[in-house]
């Protein structure tokens, strides 16, 4: 990936993905890898992986069906359930096809033996040459379909090789999960009133004051104002303990004080102010049937709303010394890993047993 010069600080819709990852700028999902070391944040940034993990790709299929659920319906392809495999071949030297779901032909095998004129007046008929699965005359060729593998059969292939552009293909298992999160969402009439006239896939860029860096968020949803929302699937239950460790385990409240931070500065840049209490909605659901859905949010109001402010101050802190830890060894060269600055090798040291763990002793219980 070429980085480039990110845009001047302001809010840009519509921008590409592909674009938005370009722009030489720090955001939430860079900054956190200094939380492993600063050689990592450093190994991670010199070698941007384009991949996607299974998590972001689900995740941002989600927000498709979140934002326009027709659209994203028509972009994301399921691979079949089934596809068909010739098992029995007598003869024709001709190319059976079989119609799939987007109503082209794909092909599913060939015939060989020596009845090849069997097939001549079926050939003629077709005027390309092809037969159509259903003409098949019976007892020459079989057609078995068979669960969808992982692509090695001539039909997954072509189906694939056939598969346009624009369409994202995926499973139905996958598509299953998504659509049925984005289901359960839309069904709170928060989040609905909140998507019906909100923008997706915000893009914002700014400059940090205190570092002088350049940073970048991509907002999920913006309501125009002062408030974004951001929908998190879980792996663990979504009632408020539970997912207040979740929150506190993947950085959540510091994206929240990152993007809110970075709207501000951003609206700033751009003579524009925010009315009212700035808000982050995190809407929780279960990756898992029945996909129990639960809408939080974060207000940005130290003495109205002093929980909510508690998170976004502990996120605010934890973006914070990222960043300046990034400004700290842009200055000084250095990328420490698991040692102190200054020096280039860890030293061996005694292994002390964590603070939040409390070693127990087994109880012994054989018989003697």
């Amino acid at each position: 990936m070429t980085r480039t010069d990110p845009p001047p600080p302001g809010i840009y819709p519509d921008v590409p993905e592909a674009e938005y990852r370009a722009w030489d700028a720090y955001n939430w999902s860079s900054l956190k890898r200094c939380a492993i070391s600063m050689e990592q944040f450093k190994y991670d940034w010199d070698h941007p992986d384009e991949s996607d993990t299974q998590a972001m790709f689900e995740g941002r299929m989600m927000h498709a069906f979140l934002a326009d659920p027709k659209a994203a319906g028509e972009r994301y392809v399921c691979v079949p359930a089934e596809y068909p495999t010739v098992v029995k071949a007598e003869g024709a030297d001709v190319t059976v096809r079989s119609e799939g779901d987007s109503g082209d032909l794909f092909v599913v095998g060939q015939g060989r033996g020596k009845a090849r004129q069997t097939w001549d007046a079926s050939i003629m008929e077709s005027g390309d040459g092809v037969v159509i699965q259903g003409s098949v005359p019976a007892g020459l060729i079989e057609v078995k379909m068979l669960p969808w593998g992982p692509g090695t059969s001539k039909f997954c292939q072509a189906w694939k090789a056939d598969a346009r552009t624009d369409h994202i293909i995926t499973s139905q298992d996958v598509m299953a999960r998504c659509k049925g999160m984005a289901d359960r969402l839309l069904e709170l009439p928060d989040v609905h009133a909140f998507l019906k006239n909100a923008m997706h896939e915000v893009s914002v860029t700014w400059i940090d004051p205190q570092t002088n860096l350049a940073c970048k968020a991509r907002l999920d949803a913006w309501d125009g104002g002062g408030e974004i929302a951001d929908a998190k699937s879980s792996a663990r239950p979504v009632d408020r303990d539970s997912f207040g460790w979740t929150v506190k385990k993947f950085g959540y409240a510091a994206q929240a004080g990152m993007y809110l931070d970075g709207l501000r500065a951003a609206l700033k840049a751009m003579g524009k102010t925010v009315k009212g209490v700035m808000k982050f909605h995190l809407w929780a659901i279960q990756n898992f049937k029945p996909y129990t859905p639960r809408p939080y949010h974060l207000l940005d109001d130290p003495t109205g709303c002093p929980l909510s402010y508690e998170w976004l101050n502990y996120g605010r802190q934890h973006w914070h010394k990222h960043l300046q830890c990034v400004a700290h060894s842009l200055e000084t060269g250095e990328w420490p890993g698991h040692h102190h600055e200054g020096q280039p090798y860890p030293s061996t040291e005694e292994l002390l047993v964590p603070e939040n763990m409390k070693l127990e002793p087994l109880e012994d219980e054989r018989q003697i």
